[in-house]
């Protein structure tokens, strides 16, 4: 059976939105809100709603958010992202994940299916990195691989994590994981591993003041070849 919708890899649609939400039917439309974030063009908090199943098709995906962050909220509605696949490449500056780099952001009502995520640093099926304060609600990762197995160098994969990879953010503030699951296997070649999270650490001094985890469980099997893995982070 032939997936009209499946995405060619290609095709970029955009997308008027309505008093700042931006309503998602096809995965080129998704496509087009990762292009505008990583160019600039969406800089302000807004508001994304899948109204459909999205099929990505395994085909290379763009993460929303490098080196311009995702900020607002992503709205899945209880739909499917399926055969999401994205690679590490040279060019690309952030986490590995349907959001590459997410910050004061809401992510929620999502499961992500049948994921294919490698880079070097940062890799996760939702975010693969985050600057508190972040919220994930009742979000599943149903099935998968999420590797840091791109070694670079004398820099070895590391920090892989289920819904986020690395999370850090300013004093006082919070990441939130809420009715979260993980079904896909975790790998990181050194260190970092996690069923809901890699790692939260300190930046620049700062340190997020607390990490809440409300009825999150991790199924998928965790794997790091030098230390520090753990069911949830």
């Amino acid at each position: 059976i032939v997936d009209a919708s499946a995405w060619d890899g290609v095709s970029v649609t955009p997308v008027t939105p309505s008093e700042n939400v931006y309503s998602i039917n096809t995965a080129a439309e998704l496509a087009w809100i990762a292009q505008e974030v990583n160019a600039g063009r969406l800089t302000a908090a807004i508001t994304v709603e899948l109204n459909r199943d999205i099929n990505l098709n395994s085909k290379q995906w763009t993460p929303i958010g490098g080196d311009e962050a995702f900020t607002g909220t992503f709205d899945g509605k209880g739909h499917t992202v399926k055969n999401l696949r994205s690679y590490a490449t040279d060019s690309y500056t952030r986490g590995i994940a349907l959001f590459g780099y997410a910050e004061n952001a809401v992510i929620k009502n999502i499961k992500i299916v049948n994921c294919d995520l490698q880079g070097r640093y940062a890799i996760s099926a939702v975010a693969g990195d985050g600057c508190a304060p972040l919220t994930f609600e009742n979000i599943e990762v149903v099935s998968g691989t999420i590797q840091a197995n791109k070694d670079v160098g004398n820099s070895i994969g590391m920090v892989a994590g289920g819904i986020l990879g690395q999370g850090w953010g300013p004093n006082g503030s919070e990441i939130k994981f809420i009715n979260c699951v993980n079904r896909a296997d975790v790998t990181a070649n050194k260190w970092h591993a996690g069923g809901i999270w890699g790692s939260i650490t300190t930046s620049g001094g700062e340190q997020v003041q607390e990490v809440i985890v409300t009825n999150c469980h991790n199924y998928g099997a965790i794997e790091s070849k030098v230390a520090y893995a753990g069911g949830l982070g």
